[in-house]
């Protein structure tokens, strides 16, 4: 009997170091999160400088609207390097946003989508939001890194097949402390409810989100993986003080 209990903890131990979206793709359609930083993938840019970066959502393997029921995208960024200037954040109507610290460094910018009414008809490219960042970094390169964006099933249990990218930044010298924004300040819905974007914390006004967990951050699975150490090793004293 202690042999199967010990494989299963040991089991368990294993499968929670790994976020569960790792486990099922759902091929029967496919999207592409779009990240650019001032219209491209790569620019460079002065200390001081304001940066707006956009993300755009598009179906790839069809142009006709679809019901989107859930999608998130976590962006992360050095705050070493760069800081999230207030009040940029642009989102479509019913996208909710969160900016907070990783527990492994650095911030994680959150866009997030959640229908709890069955799903809302989407378009197939929608621009699912924008915001600026001030760079401090005083030389080098900082890539913020799209992870963990994702697009749901109705039920939650897969994810459609997705594909997304970085961009990078790379400081070139002292700047005149942010005038050289180069990039757009205005976001479009891109949904179509006849309403424009959302900016700064003003909540949507459409269906309830709630706030996406950090999948990327395995840190967040840690809790339980030392549960379940602890009982393992109880389980092992235990038999060895027997034998």
């Amino acid at each position: 009997m202690k042999r199967p209990i010990i494989i299963f903890l040991c089991a368990v131990l294993f499968l929670s170091l790994f976020p569960a979206s790792a486990f099922a793709v759902n091929n029967s359609r496919s999207y592409d999160f779009a990240l650019s930083v001032n219209g491209k993938t790569d620019i460079t840019a002065t200390t001081g400088q304001i940066i707006t970066l956009t993300l755009v959502l598009s179906r790839t393997d069809s142009t006709d609207p679809s019901l989107m029921h859930a999608a998130q995208a976590e962006l992360l960024y050095d705050d070493t390097f760069f800081e999230l200037v207030e009040g940029s954040v642009m989102t479509a109507p019913g996208i909710e946003w969160t900016d907070m610290a990783r527990r492994t460094g650095g911030r994680a910018f959150y866009l997030n989508y959640v229908s709890f009414l069955g799903g809302s008809e989407w378009p197939s490219r929608v621009q699912l939001g924008m915001f600026q960042l001030r760079v401090k970094g005083s030389s080098g390169s900082s890539t913020i890194k799209s992870e963990n964006c994702l697009v749901s099933v109705q039920d939650g249990t897969d994810s459609f097949s997705s594909t997304d990218n970085d961009v990078t930044v790379t400081v070139i010298g002292s700047g005149n402390g942010g005038n050289g924004n180069s990039g757009s300040t205005s976001a479009g819905s891109g949904i179509p409810t006849g309403s424009g974007v959302s900016g700064g914390n003003t909540p949507p006004q459409k269906e309830p989100t709630v706030a996406p967990p950090a999948t990327g951050d395995r840190s967040a699975f840690f809790p339980l993986s030392l549960t379940l150490s602890a009982l393992l090793a109880a389980v092992l004293m235990r038999r060895r003080r027997k034998n």
